[in-house]
């Protein structure tokens, strides 16, 4: 009986991996992308392979952002609490001040709808229910969530030159592309203009770019960044652009 030969593959299945994951990444869209990684179980193992590079720093960032903005949401809510009741007291309940707050990120581990009914809620009361931990009359806290991932493990080694030096091979190997294009560069260009004194190492949530995150720095299109003279210097230090921030944040 003759042994039976195994299913030819097709040309693109029979690519280098490496040219698999350029040819996905400059698919169009995500159905295109969905379509292209289902067809068969080569271009499947390709993708999940190179699925940690899907995000790029700039979609990563735009996370970061609102990060920050549901911290600040619902944080005055906790703090109420903290600051009045006794058994949360007798823990030594922190006020959630720090946006790593444990505390914090519990709350935010519940899903836009539990935090929008703490973030409107009109009583001390309902505040407590929502986020008051009944076996131990304490609030719930939980480390391993968003904060953790955006400052602790999206950022890759120090390899000690600046985006500022960086030369093609630099950005092709550090700088992953997108799946699908963006309409607008204007994410990119701000990314890139308050990181140029920045390493691999710091690309992504860093620090000291919170005031930038308060006004979604990443999530403007170049007209308006333009339009508010963004680009007109570099970016120097969070304390410069203090003052400037009530003027960005207007939209609010």
């Amino acid at each position: 009986m003759e042994a039976q030969k195994p299913p030819q593959l097709s040309l693109i299945e029979q690519l280098p991996v490496e040219l698999i994951e350029i040819i996905l990444s400059a698919l169009p869209d995500l159905h295109s992308l969905k379509g292209a990684a289902l067809c068969c179980p080569r271009l499947f193992d390709v993708f999940k392979g190179a699925e940690s590079t899907i995000a790029t720093k700039v979609l990563t960032l735009q996370l970061g952002c609102i990060h920050d903005f549901l911290v600040r949401a619902v944080s005055p809510a906790f703090i109420d609490v903290a600051e009045h009741d006794v058994a949360w007291g007798e823990f030594s309940v922190q006020t959630a001040n720090d946006i790593d707050s444990e505390y914090v990120q519990y709350l935010l581990s519940l899903g836009l709808e539990k935090l929008y009914a703490i973030w409107t809620a009109k009583t001390y009361e309902t505040r407590y229910e929502l986020m008051n931990n009944p076996q131990c009359n304490c609030p719930w806290s939980r480390y391993d969530f968003l904060h953790e991932a955006l400052d602790e493990m999206s950022n890759e080694p120090n390899d000690h030159i600046y985006l500022s030096d960086y030369t093609l091979d630099d950005q092709r190997r550090n700088i992953k592309p997108s799946y699908f294009k963006d309409p607008d560069s204007g994410p990119a260009e701000v990314w890139r203009w308050a990181h140029q004194d920045e390493t691999r190492s710091n690309f992504v949530y860093q620090r000291h770019r919170e005031v930038l995150r308060e006004w979604a720095y990443v999530m403007w299109d170049s007209c308006r960044l333009n339009e508010w003279g963004v680009f007109q210097k570099p970016w120097d230090h969070e304390d410069t652009w203090k003052g400037e921030i009530k003027c960005l944040a207007g939209w609010r």
